[in-house]
């Protein structure tokens, strides 16, 4: 009789002493700041206008350039970023630096968008 009681119960012994054995771990903390670190905010806040210029002759109907203007003195000395979408992917890249008292910058593009794939035009100012 003790033999057939170990024989129906031994699938079930088998399984309990194979599951793992589960730990806990204690991590201490102590005083401080977490992710600690301080920054401040870029002064240069504009509201630029964008116009898109198309070439001569052959170019005539590409985008050949940007003119970024109406941006803020407080943005003086720093980077103006442009990217030119064509509807799915960055066509175009350009950058440049802004004059120390703001104003306007032209970005050449690396080489001429047909205005029919020029869908997107982004601008990113960054202040120095």
């Amino acid at each position: 009789m003790v033999g057939t009681a170990v024989r129906r119960w031994w699938p079930v012994l088998l399984v309990v002493s194979c599951l793992p054995v589960a730990s806990a771990a204690t991590l201490a903390i102590t005083g401080g700041t977490i992710g600690s670190g301080a920054g401040t905010l870029a002064a240069c806040v504009s509201s630029p206008t964008v116009v898109q210029n198309l070439g001569t002759l052959l170019n005539a109907t590409n985008v050949v350039s940007v003119d970024v203007s109406g941006i803020g003195a407080d943005c003086g000395g720093g980077t103006v970023r442009l990217t030119l979408f064509n509807g799915s992917a960055a066509a175009q890249e350009s950058a440049g630096e802004i004059p120390a008292g703001g104003g306007s910058v032209n970005l050449t593009l690396p080489s001429p968008v047909p205005l029919k794939d020029s869908h997107f035009v982004a601008v990113t100012l960054q202040g120095p």
